[in-house]
């Protein structure tokens, strides 16, 4: 059996947006399959399901960020000021096309939503599982491919 070590910004439940819908739909196949899924969430849990998630996948694990965005504090304050929940938010972003503000500032350079802090926990499930197949979703995490080797 295959085992492939997902990290993930970005649940798969609840199934309330197409980024979390197409995830889950991979992983959905790869388990069909035959392959053994242990899911890394390394998001913040507001808003996530995680017990559908500890139900769906083989394993599932949990690094909360620490490094928040500009961006992700003015969404969190807009949607406390108006009492938003995270998917009215979200479709708001979405129908305004926000990402005007974006330009405002210095572009984002690849690295700058990777949070180092999950290293360790990265570093210690490769060492205990020994993972066939790591992917990693969004290319913002890629640096967290530096911690494996070419296999």
């Amino acid at each position: 059996m295959t085992q492939i070590l997902v990290i993930s910004p970005v649940p798969t439940h609840p199934h309330d947006s197409g980024n979390k819908i197409r995830v889950y739909n991979m992983l959905r196949t790869f388990k069909e399959r035959g392959s053994a899924i242990h899911f890394l969430y390394a998001g913040f849990t507001e808003g996530a399901n995680c017990a559908a998630m500890e139900a769906e996948w083989d394993q599932v694990f949990y690094v909360e960020q620490t490094k928040t965005s500009f961006l992700k504090k003015m969404a969190i304050r807009v949607k406390n000021f108006f009492g938003l929940s995270t998917t009215q938010l979200d479709r708001i972003i979405w129908k305004l096309n926000l990402s005007f503000i974006a330009r405002l500032f210095k572009p984002f350079r690849i690295d700058d939503w990777y949070d180092a802090s999950m290293e360790e926990r990265v570093l210690s499930l490769q060492e205990k599982h020994a993972y066939d197949v790591v992917l990693v979703e969004y290319v913002f995490l890629s640096k967290v491919f530096e911690l494996f080797d070419e296999n």
